[in-house]
């Protein structure tokens, strides 16, 4: 795929896009109306508004993107997007010819040629760049949403009750499924976690998830250094250090009530945060004493 893509193009590049954003039609064909609905996916995410997909655009396309294989999202949009790119005839199921056509993509871009479209093969396959981190400081790491339509409906309740969805009250899962994908499991989702707080029993009756799957979350992918703390000094340093913080907000702009949020990083003005719940840009950043003054506790991770 070209670094851009624009109003005028055509083709299979455009056809994929379209797929990957759920637009209709998906003809292939980068109309006036395709570039609208573009500017509407790019303010909604705080992107420059130029109906042109390009890196910053494919980045967060990225980060939403699972892994896919003959046995991982098989059957689905994903596979035939991939179809697409790598020339295969698209009828959205992954198999052994979609396997080997994605194993010679592989070996021509120098990837591991195992026939798995996960995060490296598919920033090829979009024409995206690798991020890369500088030293000491983390680049915002997918940025999951709660009410994302693949996922808000699922019930998450500890006790059957069908209100309780991953929309209403998986803020702490969401939240960690940043932290998770971005280091150790790419293919990880918001209901992957939220599974693994109901089996571990952090899933509350009524008030979401507990503090302690964080910790569980912790032991279990081996963060080399975990700390839960009130300390904002603390989380600080644990973002200078290159880590990530779940932070557990009270009463503020982020909330009514409870709230868990990804924080991946502070330039000593302003805290950046992956707010599961909204994508407003008043969200996406606090500073010092906004923070300070609405955190109830940090959760800190060390890779």
């Amino acid at each position: 795929m070209n670094k851009t893509v624009k109003m005028g193009d055509k083709g299979d590049d455009v056809r994929a896009l379209q797929l990957l954003l759920n637009y209709v039609p998906t003809d292939g064909d980068f109309t006036e109306a395709f570039e609208a609905y573009v500017k509407v996916f790019q303010e909604s995410h705080q992107l420059t508004v130029d109906g042109v997909i390009g890196e910053a655009t494919k980045q967060v396309i990225l980060s939403a993107l699972p892994t896919v294989s003959t046995s991982r999202n098989r059957k689905s949009i994903y596979a035939k997007v991939v179809q697409l790119l790598v020339g295969c005839d698209a009828d959205g199921i992954f198999g052994i010819k979609t396997k080997t056509a994605v194993t010679a993509f592989q070996t021509a871009n120098s990837l591991t040629p195992d026939g798995i479209v996960g995060k490296n093969t598919w920033r090829a396959l979009l024409g995206a760049a690798e991020e890369v981190a500088p030293s000491g400081e983390n680049i915002q790491p997918p940025n999951f949403k709660q009410y994302d339509k693949r996922w808000a409906s699922v019930m998450y309740s500890n006790h059957g009750d069908k209100s309780q969805t991953m929309k209403s009250s998986a803020c702490g899962p969401t939240s960690m499924t940043d932290i998770v994908a971005q280091w150790w499991d790419k293919s990880a989702l918001p209901t992957d976690l939220a599974k693994k707080a109901l089996d571990w029993g952090c899933r509350t009756h009524n008030s979401g998830t507990t503090g302690s799957f964080f910790k569980k979350c912790a032991n279990f992918y081996k963060a080399s250094k975990y700390v839960s703390t009130s300390s904002i000094e603390t989380a600080i340093s644990c973002l200078k250090a290159g880590g990530y913080v779940v932070v557990c907000f009270g009463k503020s702009k982020w909330t009514n009530g409870g709230h868990y949020c990804c924080m991946w990083k502070y330039d000593g003005k302003y805290f950046y945060i992956n707010d599961p719940a909204s994508s407003s840009s008043s969200r996406a950043k606090g500073t010092y004493s906004e923070v300070k003054s609405a955190r109830k506790g940090f959760y800190c991770f060390w890779r």
